[in-house]
């Protein structure tokens, strides 16, 4: 269990939805604010200077620039680039002035790829300089924006701490002596982020800095910035390599055929009349058949090795879910056979009636009409439009005691089938390295992303469907001596 997170019972059922503590206590009260999005850009020029100076001295002069700004005009002492890009030309000169008087200029000329001059006049008076290439600028944008970027990292909390000062200077935040805060704020530039104290200290702060932006909204500057940075860079995709090949056993699949060969050789009178022996073997067979197709076409690190394994997985809860109701209702396995020629039937009636050539199409209407009419006329086979047994997936793999099957395999690939966005950002969706682009995820046009092979799984959950039909019919010896039961 990974400490510091919500453990699934802790959170609340609320009609379908999962709802976590946090978002079931506060609901709509709760308003995000993130630090990478919206308040880094405007601390970046407090970074560029920490970044440059170092964490002692570069507070040192950040300190002596927010007392000299209050000192001059509180209205001046704000750490947010959008307010002070906001203020009258003079009032700009004014803050420059006092920036520039502790840091050399050329410090913040990165800031000019960002702030233009043609919007931005004044701030490119004092800081555009053309000694350093565009590739330096951005190389250095790209450098502050790592270490501050995780909201929790020391660098970014220095600069939070700065904001608190600007804050404090500026008389918007008072805080009491002698209280925690109090003491963090006073020691805090004192002594190093290894000492005992600083990870309480750290939390103070973040804390602290997080009540003063609550109100803060509508600023277009955080947008501009990332926008511009993000076009200033290329991305950077990696690929996960897993380094494993898949660890599927041939033999296994050959030990598995040969074992539904000898249980046809040893109850072919069955197959010809019992439905329970047809269902079971024919079960056993597509899914062994989806098996070989893994193996054969190689796609177990595949979006659809894990379509494959889902399948597989529902092969074995809907048999073992029938074993368990065949003392209720020893008809079941007769029921399941029409169940699904009723299936069948419906979309063979509705390939009747389109107007769709069907020539090229993947369903094939002569084969399906010669399934519907095997056991009888299709005008006796009614269509069941609910699932089988009248029973949703969740409560069969409960009723079969496979609580952990539908957790692990059953829910995880669904999300494949269907297409869903965890499935589609695992799978095609690449990692990107820039911290410019706020490490955000980029298609994997080259398809090169491989996930883990489903083999093993694939393998785990066939022997546990052989064991089911072991219960059933008598085995070789070769296969139970060798794989033994699997539940």
């Amino acid at each position: 269990m990974k400490k510091g997170y919500s453990k699934l019972s802790d959170h609340q059922f609320k009609k379908g939805i999962l709802y976590t503590p946090f978002n079931s206590s506060l609901g709509e009260t709760l308003y995000f604010s993130p630090w990478a999005l919206e308040w880094l850009p405007e601390y970046i020029w407090l970074s560029l200077i920490l970044d440059h100076y170092g964490r002692e001295k570069g507070l040192e002069i950040v300190g002596r620039i927010i007392k000299d700004l209050s000192e001059k005009d509180q209205i001046l002492c704000t750490p947010m680039l959008s307010e002070i890009l906001s203020l009258e030309n003079e009032k700009q000169r004014n803050y420059y002035e006092i920036v520039c008087k502790w840091i050399s200029p050329n410090i913040l000329s990165p800031l000019t790829l960002i702030f233009r001059l043609d919007k931005h006049v004044v701030f490119n008076e004092y800081f555009l300089e053309y000694g350093t290439t565009i590739d330096q600028k951005i190389t250095v944008l790209q450098n502050v924006i790592k270490k501050n970027l995780f909201h929790q990292t020391n660098e970014a909390t220095d600069i939070r701490f700065l904001v608190l000062w600007f804050g404090i200077y500026s008389d918007k935040i008072h805080f009491a002596s002698g209280i925690e805060i109090t003491n963090a704020l006073v020691e805090y530039p004192r002594i190093n982020h290894d000492h005992p104290k600083m990870s309480l200290y750290r939390s103070l702060i973040r804390a602290a800095e997080i009540a003063m932006r609550i109100e803060e909204k509508n600023r277009d500057l955080p947008k501009q910035f990332w926008d511009t940075v993000g076009l200033l860079t290329r991305c950077e995709p990696l690929i996960i390599n897993y380094s494993e090949e898949g660890s599927g056993s041939v033999s296994f699949f050959k030990d598995a055929t040969n074992t539904i060969e000898y249980l046809l050789a040893n109850n072919k009178e069955k197959l010809l009349s019992d439905d329970k022996f047809s269902v079971c073997l024919g079960l056993a067979t597509y899914a062994l058949k989806i098996y070989k197709e893994v193996l054969d076409s190689q796609i177990s690190r595949g979006i659809l090795g894990r379509c494959a394994l889902r399948i597989i997985t529902e092969v074995y809860v809907t048999l073992k879910y029938m074993a368990l109701k065949e003392q209720d209702n020893p008809a079941i396995w007769r029921s399941f056979k029409e169940y699904g020629i009723g299936k069948y039937k419906y979309v063979t009636l509705r390939a009747r009636e389109t107007s769709l050539d069907l020539t090229q199409h993947h369903l094939s209407p002569p084969i399906m009409e010669a399934i519907l009419t095997e056991d009888k006329s299709e005008e006796f086979i009614n269509m069941d439009t609910r699932l089988f047994d009248n029973q949703n997936v969740r409560k069969k793999f409960e009723a079969i005691n496979e609580n952990v099957l539908y957790d692990l395999y059953y829910e995880y690939d669904t999300n494949y089938i269907h297409g869903l966005w965890g499935a589609v950002r695992e799978s095609a969706m690449l990692f990107c390295n820039n911290p410019a682009h706020k490490y955000h995820a980029v298609p994997d046009i080259t398809f090169e992303q491989k996930l883990r092979s489903v083999e093993h799984d694939c393998e785990y959950i066939l022997k546990k469907l052989l064991t089911l039909i072991s219960s059933f019919y008598e085995f070789p010896d070769f296969y139970l001596d060798k794989y033994g039961e699997v539940k």
